[in-house]
């Protein structure tokens, strides 16, 4: 009787251990252990970081090529200010060109590449030191 008890005993042990250790490393596929909901929850936060780190370098909201923009004019030299609705290039958020109404233009042979800023606007100074405010209109 004593061996039958030892032997119910130890059977009972040896189960509760492989259950135990099933349920502990493997069970239930379903789940995740808290460690890999930690690492999720850091892969998960990487990304979104990523992205929105990614948005804020490449996401200029003004498209690559030609815009309508108002741009404020003002010559120290002479003291002359005007305002016009002018074409300018865009490329990578940056004013490279100015074109004119007349088929003149201010491109990178005399002005240097300008980076707009959220609301579209740019300061831009030429070789001959007039100042041209642009605007990117809406």
């Amino acid at each position: 009787m004593k061996y039958f008890v030892k032997l119910l005993l130890g059977t009972s042990m040896l189960i509760f251990v492989f259950v135990f250790f099933y349920v502990l490393f493997g069970g239930n596929s379903t789940t995740t252990s808290p460690i890999e909901e930690r690492y999720e929850h850091v892969n998960e936060s990487s990304k979104s970081n990523m992205i929105s780190d990614t948005d804020k370098e490449t996401g200029c909201q003004f498209d690559d090529g030609s815009h309508s923009a108002t741009v404020n004019y003002y010559n120290p030299s002479t003291g002359k200010r005007s305002t016009y609705n002018l074409d300018v290039v865009v490329n990578d958020c940056e004013v490279t060109e100015i074109d004119f109404t007349n088929g003149g233009r201010l491109d990178e042979s005399h002005i240097n590449a300008t980076k707009l800023d959220d609301n579209g606007d740019a300061s831009i100074t030429d070789d001959r030191g007039r100042e041209f405010d642009v605007h990117i209109d809406n």
